[in-house]
């Protein structure tokens, strides 16, 4: 019976691994931006979702430069994070919202600036989701407190 059943997880998993293909972004100073997998399906159909630390909710502009000149740091932290945003557009309609991993909004600003200061004192240790908003494009950060 184990003769039988390795051979086969073993067929199995050389065809699902032949469907994947991963897609590298990069900007124009040649970083990385975003890491897609891509994973085939046995009728033809694409399914394509985004791994990595990064995580961009829409299509990133080269004209959108608001999410391409982001910096968030300490990461991880103990309390505070810093979103620096240095190509904010003048109309400043951008949102900052941190989530949990349970998808529950921790934190949510409307008036984001240039010098952004998200704390995170008070909220438990774990994993966090940052997502930066501007001019309808999203991005997101995944943000650890110790």
């Amino acid at each position: 019976m184990k003769n039988i059943i390795l051979p086969i997880l073993l067929l199995f998993a050389c065809v699902v691994w032949a469907q994947q293909t991963i897609r590298y972004d990069y900007d124009a100073a040649g970083n990385r931006i975003s890491r897609t997998l891509i994973v085939e399906e046995l009728r033809s159909a694409k399914f394509t979702g985004t791994i990595g630390d990064e995580i961009p909710q829409d299509e990133l502009s080269e004209t959108n430069g608001a999410l391409q000149t982001v910096q968030v740091y300490p990461n991880p932290t103990t309390g505070v994070v810093f979103v620096d945003v240095a190509l904010l557009p003048e109309d400043g309609k951008a949102t900052l919202t941190v989530f949990d991993t349970g998808g529950k909004i921790v934190t949510n600003h409307s008036h984001v600036e240039t010098n952004n200061r998200v704390d995170f004192t008070n909220t438990p240790n774990g994993i966090y989701m940052l997502r930066l908003t501007v001019e309808g494009k999203s991005r997101v950060w995944k943000v650890i407190k110790k």
